[in-house]
């Protein structure tokens, strides 16, 4: 009697993630020549601490900066993702630059605000961009160089994606202010700069940096000025946009910002 043996096949789709990676050393393991195929202008170092890296044993100190050399295909998107902490010795936020192919395309920020050497708290960072070149370098760059503040690298991966580069939707026609919260409360449109009040400060965002109202009593003051005045009258008709975090804190601080700016 003749059998009939049916073998089944899966085609498992993996994570991009966890697809096939360009970046030699991705989780800085090997620490042979410096840390293999890793290398420095200004000075990164390698920190050996098992409990706490985000992957494996290593993971990596910008202290001033640390970049690779990547083989990449022109007209090829690559999706960026890497781990993010911070120096908890210094309480605060932490910034981490990441240039591209020598151009400076992202800032990512990570709060070391009750984390500790053995709770790091990191977080996962990915970006999408364009290669123009047979060769891209991937550069992490510590703006705080030379200072306390030190963000923390680890397991950086880059994969070749089917998706357009990460960018940022162009601010729409007529828009009358906006105020992104990129490091001040400058209002990058008609010059309604805000003042901070009682200490707020800024922590990671949708897109980049976004405002951090971490009590009750903080806000950005928006000065008056005439269109202030149209837009409390027409505030039912006018839309805003924001991203606030899900939080009674959060949505006290949106309040204020939006009082202060209407004078409502």
């Amino acid at each position: 009697m003749r059998k009939l043996v049916c073998i089944l096949f899966l085609c498992l789709s993996l994570p991009t993630w966890a697809q096939t990676s360009i970046v030699v050393n991705s989780s800085f393991e090997d620490r042979s020549n410096f840390l293999k195929g890793w290398d420095s202008a200004f000075g990164a170092g390698g920190l050996l601490v098992t409990p706490t890296a985000a992957d494996g044993q290593n993971f990596a100190m910008i202290t001033g900066d640390l970049f690779q050399d990547l083989p990449t295909i022109p007209g090829q998107v690559y999706q960026l993702r890497f781990a993010l902490a911070g120096d908890p010795y210094w309480q605060g936020l932490t910034t981490l630059q990441i240039y591209w192919g020598g151009s400076l395309v992202a800032s990512s920020y990570f709060n070391t605000t009750g984390h500790s050497n053995e709770n790091l708290g990191w977080i996962y960072v990915t970006n999408n961009f364009l290669a123009t070149l047979s060769t891209t370098r991937l550069w992490f760059g510590n703006p705080g160089y030379a200072v306390s503040t030190i963000p923390y690298l680890d397991a950086v991966t880059v994969i070749p994606v089917d998706a357009s580069p990460t960018t940022c939707i162009p601010p729409p026609d007529g828009i009358m202010a906006w105020w992104p919260g990129q490091g001040t409360a400058l209002d990058s449109v008609g010059g309604h700069n805000g003042t901070f009040l009682n200490g707020p400060g800024f922590t990671n965002g949708m897109v980049d940096k976004g405002f951090y109202f971490p009590g009750s009593n903080q806000c950005v003051q928006i000065p008056y000025a005439s269109f202030c005045f149209v837009l409390g009258a027409l505030a039912s008709r006018l839309p805003f946009n924001f991203w606030p975090t899900a939080s009674p804190t959060a949505c006290s601080a949106v309040t204020k910002f939006l009082s202060a700016a209407l004078h409502i």
